[in-house]
This record gives structure tokens, C-alpha cells and sequence, in this order.
């Protein structure tokens, strides 16, 4: 069974994952599905006592806020049954 050490460093890591790909996203969507994640992770942070870092907090990794609902996006084609 993981301590509570290893808890919180596998949040801290999970946490920065999804910031990045949060910031990597092709949709807006797809972002803000990783900044949920990323949110609930902050929040089994603070369930377990930790005090957050920096880099934790939304939005800290640049990149993370992209104006993805300006970006031309490949026309889907309609799906055949």
C-alpha cells in the first residue's frame, strides 16, 4: 500500500500531465476535460493534507490557457451507419 508521501507525488505528477495536455489540446472540449482532471487531483491534494506548490495551482504551466475555440479545426464527415 502506497504511503501518503507517494500519494501526493503521484497527484503532483498527475496533476502536471493534465495541465500539459490541457495545453496541448486540438479542442476545447478535450481541454477542459483535462483541466477537470487536473482540478480533482488538486482536490485529493488537499483531502490528503498537502500543501499545494505553485505549479499546482490552475493555469501555472504556460500554454495551459490557449485560445482553442479560434483554431480551424478539420471539418468532421458525417458517419455512416
Amino acid at each position: 500500500m502506497p504511503t501518503t508521501e507517494e500519494d501526493i507525488a503521484y497527484y503532483r505528477r498527475r496533476i502536471d500531465a493534465c495541465t500539459e495536455q490541457a495545453g496541448r489540446a486540438e479542442s476545447l472540449s478535450a481541454r477542459r476535460a483535462h483541466e477537470a482532471l487536473a482540478r480533482l487531483y488538486r482536490e485529493k491534494l488537499v483531502a490528503l493534507g498537502a500543501e499545494p506548490l505553485a505549479s499546482d495551482e490552475p493555469g501555472a504551466v504556460s500554454g495551459t490557457v490557449r485560445q482553442v475555440a479560434n483554431k480551424t479545426l478539420p471539418r468532421s464527415r458525417p458517419r455512416e451507419f
